[in-house]
């Protein structure tokens, strides 16, 4: 059921690694609720939480870190944007945008090495959100540093200064955010209206926001980027997934065993069991979500990720799309550095060559 125990951040968590054990705590939403999902890994600093409370950041439970009424009121509404058929009519622009990102990789090639986590990974995923959601979000070179410190501040373990640095891009962040959810007043003002329609005030429209645009594009970036990684690396890989199905095969294997959020947390909100072995209140889990065909990539239960049928079909037609315009990349220099936080990961870079 278990694996070590591991610290992180100065807390320690209980591993669950067994596929069961870890439905069995999601399922048991009221035994082990997600109090503590979106909660700071490591404690942050008074000149950090001074800088986020300059600037407005109040980040109440809502969607993935709630549970009860306003967990199922609030995803009921965010559900709708993120339905099976708007997911699949986005397909599209998906592959006209990673088009027009091989484009300019082509070009770029002649004169040397191209970085593909910058020049195709980050291209599509935040158009597409904000297209879906209604709101237009800022270019990928200032929303992803937004993205990646908001990810790092809240599920890295970075020092005092570093803490003080990322909070700054936080609330910046968090800035533009309440500008752009204040100006959504009515249901036809995309997500933003909606959930003002349903009832939810400010301060919870900007927590869910705060949280949805980082993962409902980040978490895709960094799964293109590991996808990116691993073809390019593996023999004869980039040229198979030149064939869609290949292509789709390739992501769900990838999603089952490195995905970008390889685990999650939950908390003991009593003494309990879980696989018939006692855990006792309070203690901090670590779920394993990929690795040996857990299939668990996205949750489960009732706080599955909404956004699993885009993330699936973003990754899987960039990787197509780039395999068909690109053939023949391989990777300059040596494996690159990766951004490893308690739940998140990815490599830093993909740099490649035309081979």
């Amino acid at each position: 059921m278990t694996g070590c125990p591991v610290r992180f951040g100065g807390t320690d968590y209980q591993q669950v690694e067994d596929p069961a054990a870890v439905r069995e705590v999601f399922g048991r939403v009221a035994d082990f609720p997600p109090a503590n999902a979106l909660t700071a890994a490591q404690p942050l600093s008074r000149a950090a939480l001074d800088v986020l409370a300059g600037a407005g950041v109040s980040l109440p439970p809502v969607l993935a870190s709630a549970s009860g009424e306003l967990h199922a009121r609030t995803r009921r509404v965010v559900a709708r944007f993120f339905s099976p058929g708007r997911s699949a009519a986005t397909e599209p622009a998906i592959v006209a945008r990673t088009i027009a990102a091989t484009e300019r990789i082509r070009a770029g090639l002649g004169a040397g090495p191209v970085d593909l986590a910058t020049e195709l990974s980050r291209q599509v995923p935040a158009a597409v959100l904000g297209e879906l959601i209604g709101v237009t979000l800022p270019p990928p070179e200032v929303l992803q540093p937004w993205s990646r410190d908001s990810l790092e501040l809240f599920w890295g373990a970075p020092d005092g200064d570093r803490q003080l640095q990322l909070a700054h891009s936080v609330a910046t962040f968090y800035r533009w955010l309440h500008a752009q959810v204040l100006a959504c007043e009515g249901p036809a003002d995309g997500l933003f209206g909606a959930l003002r329609a349903a009832g939810l005030s400010l301060r919870q429209r900007c927590s869910l926001g705060f949280f949805l645009i980082i993962a409902g594009q980040e978490t895709t970036v960094q799964l293109i980027n590991i996808g990116l990684l691993r073809a390019i690396t593996r023999t004869g890989c980039w040229a198979e997934l030149a064939d869609r199905d290949r292509a789709g095969h390739f992501v769900r294997r990838l999603l089952a065993t490195e995905s970008s959020v390889p685990a999650w947390r939950r908390i003991a909100g009593q003494d309990g069991t879980i696989a018939g072995r006692p855990v006792v209140r309070g203690t901090e889990l670590l779920l394993r979500l990929t690795g040996d065909d857990h299939g668990l990539a996205f949750g489960y239960g009732v706080h599955r990720c909404l956004g699993a049928t885009l993330a699936e079909l973003e990754t899987t037609l960039v990787l197509h799309t780039a395999a068909r315009e690109l053939p023949g990349l391989e990777l300059a220099g040596p494996e690159p550095d990766w951004i490893r936080l308690l739940c998140f990961q990815t490599p830093r870079t993909v740099l490649v060559r035309a081979g």
